[in-house]
């Protein structure tokens, strides 16, 4: 899978490495039984022992309105039958919110009113917390049914970036829904869409900088003006924007999805009355003009 060859890639690029292929090729065969997603737990861990973030977990796409159960489900039936998203998990309304799950390309999207990415950590939640704190990042842990959330001081406990570390094995679930998806996505109509390939993340105050460096101290980045591009060992890069403009302090501007034809995916966007234009090499997915529905993070189809 695509996740499988930027390891392989990734290996390849140094000789020096070679000794760690040769251990990863002796796993592969019966961690492949369990699903794609073992191969590639915690994988920066196999040059930096102490790296934090595995890969992204899901995003938040931020829906704006009252947000009822009802508009939920009805949002969660129309990505589901237009856009072939499958579904991660059904809508609930909980305390103080109503979320329901799709599946976009290797990762979830949680349809909630708010903005952001959760983290995928390399360990549990108690050592994920120690290791955060001796980089100086105080953080709570709020566990939860089968999950435990950790929240970063230094970002105001914002839900615009936090880790989310599960009680169980994820793999064959992720994996069954990675194939429905493909499925889905290949099928007539479908967006032709194969992996998410980019987030970008946007915030108001440059001294959120520091604390996202620390977060992704171990994977390789790259630095152009007011913008820093984290690479995942799998998953989708990270864009991190500082925009000292904008009205929220975190938020998920953008999920960019790559697709294997752009036009194609504009011929099916445009029969769903879901075209929003082009931005540079990607289209628009505008699901607000003729459908009501209102995302703050916006959707892009590009080239792999």
């Amino acid at each position: 899978g695509f996740c499988l060859n930027r390891v392989l890639l990734c290996l390849l690029m140094s000789t020096k490495r070679l000794i760690v292929l040769i251990v990863f090729l002796t796993i592969m065969a019966p961690a492949k039984a369990q699903g794609y997603s073992n191969l590639i737990t915690c994988f920066p861990e196999m040059f930096h022992p102490r790296a934090l973030v595995n890969t992204v977990d899901h995003v938040m796409l931020g829906i704006r309105g009252k947000y009822t159960l009802d508009e939920c489900r009805a949002v969660q039936q129309f990505l589901n039958h237009t856009l072939r998203m499958p579904v991660a998990w059904a809508c609930e309304s909980y305390h103080s919110f109503t979320s329901g799950g799709m599946t976009m390309g290797g990762i979830n999207v949680e349809i909630i009113p708010y903005s952001g990415i959760a983290l995928q950590p390399c360990t549990g939640a108690n050592q994920t917390s120690r290791l955060l704190k001796q980089r100086g990042l105080n953080n709570i842990i709020t566990p939860g049914p089968g999950y435990s959330v950790i929240q970063l001081a230094a970002l105001n406990y914002s839900i615009g970036t936090f880790f989310c570390e599960y009680d169980f094995d994820q793999s064959e679930y992720r994996e069954g829904l990675w194939r429905k998806f493909l499925t889905a996505q290949a099928s007539p109509g479908g967006l032709g869409a194969l992996y998410a390939k980019e987030l970008t993340l946007v915030v108001n105050n440059s001294s959120f900088v520091a604390t996202y460096t620390k977060l992704f101290i171990h994977h390789h980045n790259q630095t152009s003006g007011n913008t820093i591009v984290w690479k995942m060992g799998g998953g989708p890069q990270v864009r991190l924007i500082v925009d000292t403009k904008t009205a929220y302090p975190i938020y998920l501007q953008a999920l960019s999805v790559a697709v294997g034809s752009v036009p194609k995916a504009v011929e099916v966007l445009k029969g769903a009355g879901a075209y929003g234009g082009m931005q540079q090499d990607c289209a628009v997915v505008d699901l607000e003009t003729k459908h009501g529905i209102f995302f703050i993070t916006a959707i892009l189809l590009c080239p792999p």
